[in-house]
C-alpha cells in the first residue's frame, strides 16, 4: 500500500479530531488516543490493497469524537474522501450516543452480522486494535 495523499489527509483529520482539538486520551491511560486509530490504518494498509478502506480505518472514529463547533458528519468526509469511504465510516458510527455504553456495545454486535465486507474489515481491526491495548496493560 502505498502512502497516498488521500491517506495523508486523513492522518491529518484524525489528528485534528483526537490530538489537536481535544487532546482526547486513552480511557483511564496517559496515551494519546490518536494511536488507536493510526494502529487501525497500519493494520489494514498490511492486509489490504484498497486505500479506500485504510483510510476509512483512520478515520472510523472522528464523526463520533468530533468536538461540536468542529464537527465531523458524513457529508464532511464524503465531500473530502468520496462516498465509499463516508459509507463504511458510517456503517461503523454510533448513532446515539445518548445510550448507555453496554448498550451501544449489544447494538453493534447485532449490527456487525448485516455489514458489508470492506466495513466488517476494518471493524474487526478496530476491535483487534483496542483489544491487543487492553492485554497489554
Amino acid at each position: 500500500m502505498q502512502y497516498t495523499q488521500k491517506i495523508k489527509e486523513a492522518i491529518r483529520v484524525a489528528i485534528r479530531v483526537h490530538e489537536l482539538d481535544q487532546k482526547q486520551k486513552r480511557k483511564g491511560k496517559d496515551i494519546p488516543y490518536i494511536i488507536h486509530p493510526l494502529i487501525v490504518g497500519l493494520i489494514l494498509a498490511r492486509i489490504s490493497r484498497d486505500e479506500d478502506v485504510v483510510v476509512a480505518g483512520i478515520l472510523h472514529d472522528t464523526i463520533e469524537d468530533s468536538v461540536d463547533t468542529k464537527k465531523v458528519t458524513i457529508a464532511t468526509i464524503k465531500k473530502r474522501f468520496g462516498d465509499e469511504v463516508a459509507r463504511m465510516v458510517g456503517d461503523v458510527t454510533e448513532k446515539n450516543r445518548n445510550v448507555p455504553w453496554v448498550e451501544r456495545k449489544k447494538q453493534n454486535v447485532k449490527k456487525i452480522a448485516d455489514l458489508p465486507k470492506d466495513s466488517l474489515m476494518y471493524r474487526k481491526k478496530t476491535s483487534s486494535s483496542t483489544m491487543w491495548k487492553l492485554l497489554r496493560q
